[in-house]
């Protein structure tokens, strides 16, 4: 290989186009390739990128036609939440049983571009059971735990405070 650090340069840039979980193999092989060119190991990387990329547009041509029940109060609310998701990668939807939280939220995603270049993560409440709950009310609770993460580890799940 002659200089081939522009081209190397290139495809960095280019690799937002890849599926997020391919993004930092990709990226890390690549770097690799910067140091120690070889034309055999590029080809093969080109390939791993280009069938990551046809997964971005087959899932980017496969969303359906997305049509909201607007006699849901998520559904009324879609404006905010898009903006709220745009803003911020993890948020907190709360709301009555039968408010359209489950149905309508993976829509609005969708209609925003998630779920394109990787998954969309959406916990049902039932993740956190009452036994994670520390004891006492939540006026004792410590303030550090006001915000709550629960993370799911085999078939047990924990409370972890948030930072």
């Amino acid at each position: 290989m002659t200089d081939e650090s522009p081209a190397i340069d290139q495809l960095l840039k280019n690799l937002d186009q890849a599926m997020l979980g391919d993004r930092h193999r990709l990226r890390r092989q690549l770097l690799e390739l910067r140091k120690k060119p070889d034309e055999a190991k590029l080809a093969q990387w080109l390939e791993r990128m280009q069938a990551s990329c046809n997964l971005v547009t087959a899932r980017r041509q496969s969303v359906p036609q997305i049509r909201y029940d607007d006699s849901l109060p998520i559904a009324a609310k879609r404006d905010e939440i898009k903006e709220a998701l745009l803003k911020h990668q993890v948020l907190i939807i709360a709301g009555e049983t039968g408010s359209g939280k489950t149905t309508q939220l993976p829509k609005i995603c969708l209609e925003i571009g998630r779920g394109q270049h990787g998954l969309i993560g959406h916990t049902q409440p039932g993740g956190l059971p009452p036994a994670a709950w520390p004891a006492g009310s939540p006026k004792s609770w410590p303030r550090r735990w006001a915000r709550w993460w629960a993370t799911r580890c085999a078939s047990r799940t924990r409370a972890i405070p948030a930072p």
